[in-house]
């Protein structure tokens, strides 16, 4: 899969352009995937000091399904949307992720099953520094806009 690393992750992702926050594929390898994004005063939910250190777990997420699409790529599959379902011991050691550092975004699968639940081991470096960690619970329905319309009635 070498052909998808330093590429822009934005055909990866389900997300609007807007409103994906990663900027490229920085490696993947079998059941890992890292991502990153170089953020500057005018990045989505920046204030002066930086962007917010809670915003890491939106920062997994959006690897976990940037990883989801590049598997989906190499198989001739559609890029689909999923969910977070939950977060488990997110620490950060910063309360502001910097401007003009290179935030890199690594994402392990510990449990991915055929119903679309996975698990995985998350973790943010800086400088080759973990400033973050989580584990995230996430879904992935076969058909994600049949299981919104069920998830209605």
């Amino acid at each position: 899969m070498d052909n998808f690393v330093n590429q822009d992750i934005e055909p990866y992702s389900p997300l609007s352009k807007s409103m994906c926050l990663l900027n490229k594929v920085v490696s993947i390898e079998d059941g890992a995937f890292s991502a990153s994004v170089i953020l500057n005063e005018s990045s989505t939910f920046a204030d002066s000091d930086g962007v917010p250190g809670w915003l890491g777990i939106e920062y997994m997420a959006q690897a976990i399904a940037a990883f989801a699409g590049v598997r989906a790529t190499k198989e001739k599959q559609p890029v689909e949307i999923g969910f977070l379902l939950g977060s488990r011991k997110y620490q950060s050691s910063i309360s502001c992720f910097p401007f003009h550092k290179e935030i890199v975004i690594t994402v392990s699968e510990l449990l991915q099953d055929e119903s679309g639940l996975g698990v995985y081991d998350c973790s943010i470096n800086i400088d080759d520094e973990i400033v973050a960690s989580a584990k995230l619970n996430v879904f992935q329905p076969k058909d994600p806009i049949q299981f919104i319309e069920e998830q209605k009635s």
